[in-house]
């Protein structure tokens, strides 16, 4: 497949992996201590982690004493995961490289599958919605997490502070409405994809950007693939006001003013 954006390669996410897991993973791991507790994940389960990243939810899963295998286009992430998994569930975490579009895997293994953050990526989403559920087990279980249409996103509070900072700059244009970003379109595109009895959970976390969002800022050209086609088209000092800008951004989404609200769709369902 020709003209795929950077985050729809593994060149956009394994420079900046080990980066993502220690800034970006503990946010979206809220999102995979949910999915895990829908799920109900337990020590019998066998658990599949589809684009798994830096492993959130692989780490949970193994954590109430499931045997996981957690597959990644790429590589950086699966080594970032590695070094993320506890001692103490490291023999219940196993990875792989893998397309998750094509999955190899036999059909009917895993009792629970999941793709948090991940299949909304793919090219063609909804192969990987149909590979979650070829592989998984007839009376198992499967979730998926989008993000919610009118949420908050990194590249879009990006975005903002950089038209801010820069005004009359030519951006990317943004990603347009997805299929998976409403709850009904959620419930609509699993079916087609071979899910049935789909239930989704609008779910809200807060991104905590810490005392410094323009540290913060700065961090995300290294380690955020949708951010760095933004950030690429700054010099040193547009990146320095649009910083500034960003920080402004953050101030204005909460009292706190150093998080974001961010809304995730957890849609749970069975194979069809």
């Amino acid at each position: 497949m020709t003209d795929l954006t950077l985050e729809q390669t593994p060149a956009g996410w394994n420079p900046g992996a080990q980066q993502y897991a220690q800034k970006f993973a503990p946010f979206t791991g809220a999102f995979a201590a949910d999915a895990v507790e829908l799920l109900g994940i337990g020590a019998t389960d066998e658990v599949l982690d589809v684009a798994a990243g830096s492993g959130a939810f692989a780490i949970r899963a193994a954590e109430r004493g499931a045997d996981v295998l957690a597959v990644d286009f790429a590589s950086g992430m699966l080594d970032a995961l590695r070094t993320a998994v506890p001692s103490g569930v490291a023999g219940s975490v196993r990875t792989a490289v893998m397309d998750g579009q094509k999955l190899d895997l036999e059909r009917r293994r895993f009792s629970a599958s999941a793709s948090i953050f991940g299949a909304i990526f793919f090219p063609d989403v909804g192969a990987g919605l149909r590979e979650l559920a070829r592989v998984t087990r007839a009376d198992g279980r499967m979730a998926v997490t989008s993000w919610s249409d009118d949420s908050a996103r990194l590249s879009r509070l990006v975005g903002e502070a950089i038209r801010r900072a820069v005004p009359g700059i030519s951006l990317p244009a943004g990603r347009a409405k997805a299929a998976l970003g409403t709850p009904v379109g959620c419930a609509g595109t699993l079916i087609e994809h071979g899910w049935r009895d789909v239930e989704v959970h609008v779910v809200t976390h807060d991104l905590i950007v810490g005392e410094e969002p323009a540290a913060f800022f700065h961090s995300m050209s290294e380690w955020s693939a949708p951010v760095r086609p933004l950030t690429d088209r700054l010099d040193a000092t547009q990146m320095d006001r649009a910083a500034a800008a960003f920080a402004e951004v953050v101030a204005g989404s909460a009292p706190e003013g150093d998080r974001v609200p961010f809304s995730g769709l957890l849609s749970i369902g069975v194979p069809a």
